[in-house]
């Protein structure tokens, strides 16, 4: 990933509230740091959510701790 396409994500990502911008200063230069605003706490919290399922949906019924709508029947670690 260029740097252009860092500074494209990251002002976006500020404009959005996702991320909060701040200004400190090094001796003369001024540099951006970011972090991570309430909105996009959210949005990890959301994404992470769906990563876990999507993880879980192409997990196979043997992996299964047979714990989740997912799987019909029995899953594997359960039914041992």
């Amino acid at each position: 990933m260029d740097d252009n396409a860092v500074s494209r994500s990251l002002h976006r990502l500020t404009k959005a509230g996702a991320i909060r911008a701040d200004s400190k200063h090094f001796g003369s230069r001024i540099i951006k740091t970011y972090a991570l605003a309430d909105k996009g706490e959210s949005y990890l919290v959301t994404y992470e959510a769906l990563a876990r399922v999507f993880a879980h949906v192409n997990m196979s019924r043997d992996d299964c701790d047979g714990a989740c709508p997912v799987h019909d029947g029995p899953c594997g670690k359960r039914a041992a």
